[in-house]
């Protein structure tokens, strides 16, 4: 039987385990020395390092979405305030704890976004 002969080869390095454990301390190290930024650093970092992709498709059902709100919050009478952005919209409900809301799941259906105001009874829906 043919052996066959090798035309390419190359060999790695193969890591042990003390490589593995020094891996480990300087992760540990790592995660020891991060300082955690605080709150307005965060914010602005979020801010300035966020993209929004604008997806055609959703601008087109912004008018639906609109016209849902704005019925909703007349079937419910909940006070309404509907902000246009650049790449976005938004809805924003001032509820009653104790009233209904008729219509919410379909709203939340087309929303990309829901956020809760509980202290405020504030329902706000971004699309």
């Amino acid at each position: 039987m043919d052996n066959g002969n090798i035309i390419f080869e190359k060999k790695y390095r193969r890591l042990t385990p003390e490589d593995y454990e020094q891996m480990s301390e300087d992760a540990d190290n790592e995660v020891l020395s991060y300082k955690r930024p605080d709150s307005a650093t965060f914010y602005k970092n979020l801010l300035e390092n966020t993209v929004r992709v604008i997806i055609p498709e959703r601008i087109e059902n912004s008018g639906f979405f609109i016209a849902m709100a704005k019925e909703a919050a007349e079937r419910n009478e909940h006070d309404i305030v509907i902000t246009e952005y650049e790449d976005r919209y938004i809805a924003e409900f001032r509820i009653n704890c104790d009233s209904t809301f008729f219509g919410l799941k379909d709203l939340i259906e087309y929303a990309d976004d829901l956020s809760l105001g509980c202290d405020q009874n504030i329902i706000v829906l971004d699309v």
